[in-house]
């Protein structure tokens, strides 16, 4: 999974060219994109390490009421 989302954040972070020439209106949307690319890809990331926490809690727990029975 990391290496996964380690590609698309460095593919979303060549978008911004380096983030130079900012002051150009082209360049500065460019880098907001980069950067929006970039959170959104991290976002994602961490909905999904809860979801496979709070999953195996979930699980665990089935576990261990299925052993007091």
């Amino acid at each position: 999974m990391f290496n996964f989302s380690n590609f698309f954040v460095y593919q979303a972070l060549d978008g911004a060219d380096g983030f130079q020439n900012t002051h150009q209106r082209q360049q500065f949307q460019s880098a907001e994109f980069s950067i929006d690319q970039v959170v959104f890809i991290l976002e994602s990331q961490r909905t999904y390490f809860f979801w496979m926490i709070w999953q195996q809690r979930k699980t665990l727990e089935v576990a261990i009421a299925a052993d007091q029975v």
